[in-house]
C-alpha cells in the first residue's frame, strides 16, 4: 500500500514540476539562458535514466516511506541489518547498516554519484516519503487482535 500510494504522489509532483535530468540539463546547457551552465553535450550517465521527470525522487519517496512504517511498527530507528543486491558491482555484494537512515542515505546518493538525478530531487523525495509512510501507518494498518487467554 505505502508503495501505491508513493508512487502515486511521486508521480503527481513529478508531472506537475517537470524538471529534467542530468543527462538533460548537461546535455542541453545552451537553452537554460544560464551563462554559468556548462555544456556537456557527450555527457552520459553511469546508469541509463527513466523517461520521466527527475523531481520529486520517486526511489527516495519509495525508500522513505517504507521505513518511516518498519521505524513506526518497530518503534525504533536502529536496527543492525545487511542485505545483498544484485545491482551493484561486484554483483552480490552485501552492505551492512546500523539504521534505516543510513542505508537511505546511501541508497538514494547512489542516484546522485551515477548521473540519474539532482541533490534537489532526492531531498524533495525525502521530504514527501516520511508523510506517507506515516499516513499508509496510521490509516491502512491496524493492531493485532490480543489472544485470548
Amino acid at each position: 500500500m505505502v508503495r501505491c500510494d508513493g508512487l502515486i504522489a511521486a508521480f503527481y509532483w513529478k508531472r506537475h514540476y517537470a524538471f529534467w535530468r542530468p543527462i538533460t540539463a548537461l546535455r542541453e546547457a545552451a537553452t537554460d539562458d544560464n551563462l554559468y551552465t556548462v555544456v556537456g553535450p557527450l555527457w552520459n550517465s553511469l546508469r541509463p535514466n527513466p523517461a520521466h521527470p527527475d523531481h520529486p525522487s520517486t526511489h527516495s519517496v519509495l525508500g522513505r516511506a517504507a521505513s518511516e512504517v518498519v521505524r513506526r511498527f518497530t518503534d525504533s530507528h536502529h536496527h543492525r541489518f545487511c542485505m545483498t543486491t544484485l545491482t551493484a558491482l561486484p554483483a552480490g555484494s552485501t552492505r551492512c547498516f546500523e539504521t534505516f537512515s543510513h542505508a537511505q542515505e546511501e541508497s538514494i546518493s547512489s542516484r546522485v554519484y551515477v548521473g540519474r538525478q539532482f541533490r534537489s530531487a532526492i531531498v524533495a523525495g525525502d521530504r514527501l516519503g516520511p508523510r506517507i509512510g506515516a499516513f499508509a501507518f496510521t490509516h491502512t494498518l491496524r493492531p493485532l487482535p490480543r489472544p485470548r487467554d
